[in-house]
This record gives C-alpha cells, sequence and structure tokens, in this order.
C-alpha cells in the first residue's frame, strides 16, 4: 500500500548541515514488510503547510448509559501541526471532555502541539435518544482545522443511550 506524505513542515530543521533519513527496523519473528521509498521532493516554500490535527485511536465506543449518568472515561490522543494560535478542542452535546478525569468541561483550550491526552465521557441526558455530532478542533483566531470526530448511535433499550466516536 502507498501512502502519500505532503505538507511536512521541516522549518525547524532548516540549515546547512542538515540529513533526512528513513530507517526501517523489523525482525523475522514480526515477518514485517520491505519498505520502498519513491519520488521524494524537498521545497523550500515561504508558506507553512495548513494547520492539521491528527487524532487516535479512530474509534471510542461508549456502552450503554442510562439518562442522567456518566460513562467511564475514555482516551483520546491528538498532535497539531503549524497552528498558529491556541487550540480549542469542543465535545457534543452529550458528551464531557477533561484532561485530568476529574474536571469536565464542553470544551478545552491548549497552547502545545502535542501530543495531548483528552478523557471524553459520555453523559446522556434523556433516555432512548440517537446521538449524532462531532468534536470540533478549531485554531484560533480564525482557522478551522479539518480533524475531527464523527459519532453515530442508535435507541437503546431499558431507558439507555449508546454512543460510538469515530475518528
Amino acid at each position: 500500500m502507498w501512502k502519500t506524505a505532503s505538507g511536512i513542515n521541516l522549518a525547524g530543521f532548516k540549515g546547512t548541515d542538515v540529513y533526512i533519513a528513513w530507517v526501517y527496523t523489523s525482525t523475522p519473528t514480526l515477518q514485517a514488510s520491505r519498505w520502498t521509498i519513491d519520488d521524494v521532493h524537498l521545497i523550500n516554500s515561504a508558506t507553512a503547510p495548513p494547520p492539521t490535527v491528527t487524532t487516535t485511536p479512530q474509534l471510542l465506543d461508549f456502552d450503554y448509559v442510562k439518562a442522567g449518568n456518566k460513562s467511564a472515561p475514555q482516551p483520546f490522543t491528538f498532535w497539531g501541526n503549524d497552528l498558529t494560535g491556541p487550540l480549542q478542542v469542543t465535545a457534543p452535546a452529550g458528551f464531557e471532555i477533561s484532561n485530568d478525569q476529574v474536571q469536565y468541561f464542553p470544551t478545552l483550550t491548549y497552547n502545545t502541539t502535542g501530543p495531548v491526552t483528552v478523557w471524553a465521557r459520555f453523559a446522556p441526558a434523556a433516555a432512548d435518544q440517537y446521538y449524532s455530532a462531532a468534536i470540533s478542533f478549531s485554531a484560533v483566531p480564525c482557522e478551522t482545522v479539518s480533524s475531527r470526530f464523527e459519532t453515530t448511535a442508535a435507541p437503546t433499550p431499558c431507558s439507555g443511550s449508546k454512543r460510538k466516536w469515530v475518528l
């Protein structure tokens, strides 16, 4: 499988004695495939790449939670590239986010590019509801970063609610 990487900002490494290397490590036990690198292009651009946010894992699956209660927290990690200001992370209705698993908020603001681990929990207000929303990442003051969590849910039996976040 080929994967293209573009818009990688190397400005912090610009200098006269700079080398770029690709390191591949494997063992016979891992039985890993080989790497093939093709068509490497470096461009001295005056413009930085647009801001991006990367998240992991790709799915948070909250089990059934009775309305008025809160789920156990689950972590997700994000890191930003080429941000020009603080990054706001906003949870959709029915969710809360935290830095420390103690205090939960609808929005958190970060002044670092990360990686940062955030804890999310499901806190449905009503029973037997569909929940569909997204966590949003936005760079202040004006850029909107494209990464987000998609959410889907189904009505639950016995007055509960279920939530999945696809990252």
